[in-house]
């Protein structure tokens, strides 16, 4: 499940796996790039200054990871950080596991060392307190704003309501009819004479 919320001039973005039955590694991109999609959509007046990840992977197991194609995911992953419209200033990974370092050692080549620096790992989700009012985390998290799973049937309404928007394939596929030919495109940039004969007003 995704949710948001606004902490002044900031966004909290939460991103938690709901259930492991049946997990399927792909689904989950699919599922995340469409609420990512979704999120652009929203209509704002401006995007907030800054962003604020929280990570709950409470539900992850080995045998989850092993279901992973991790090298997809860090492409996934440097594909977010290039593509979309936010300023990441702290990123919060919540109630790690025991073998968490491991799972960070899957990706943490992958990330630019700019967020690296930013990462926090907690145990539970009370370290989130000492980074973050309580008045902008959800009941979940010991806060006071809307419970994550309201925000998430939010989401889930919203991608519903528009779905023969992302159902039509001609918003996503590429015509190569339309593919710029390289050779009628390229500029002719050669040169007739020689610099002796160049004549200068």
């Amino acid at each position: 499940s995704v949710a948001t919320y606004v902490a002044g001039k900031d966004e909290i973005l939460i991103h938690r796996l709901e259930k492991t039955e049946n997990f399927d590694f792909y689904d989950c991109v699919k599922s995340f790039t469409l609420q990512s999609d979704q999120w652009m959509l929203l209509e704002r007046d401006s995007l907030p200054e800054n962003h604020i990840v929280i990570l709950d992977i409470k539900e992850f197991t080995l045998m989850l990871i092993a279901k992973s194609n991790v090298f997809f995911f860090q492409k996934f992953i440097l594909y977010l950080l290039d593509a979309m419209p936010v300023h990441l200033t702290q990123v919060h990974v919540v109630n790690c596991p025991s073998f968490y370092e491991y799972m960070y050692g899957l990706i943490k080549g992958a990330l630019p060392q700019n967020i690296r620096d930013i990462i926090h790992f907690h145990t539970d989700h009370m370290g989130l307190h000492q980074h973050i009012d309580k008045k902008y985390l959800p009941i979940e998290y010991d806060g006071e704003a809307e419970s994550l799973v309201e925000q998430s049937q939010f989401w889930i309404k919203e991608i519903y309501e528009k779905r023969s928007f992302y159902m039509n394939d001609d918003l996503w596929k590429a015509d190569v009819n339309k593919k710029v030919n390289k050779k009628a495109a390229a500029v002719d940039t050669s040169m007739s004479g020689s610099f002796r004969t160049l004549a200068i007003d």
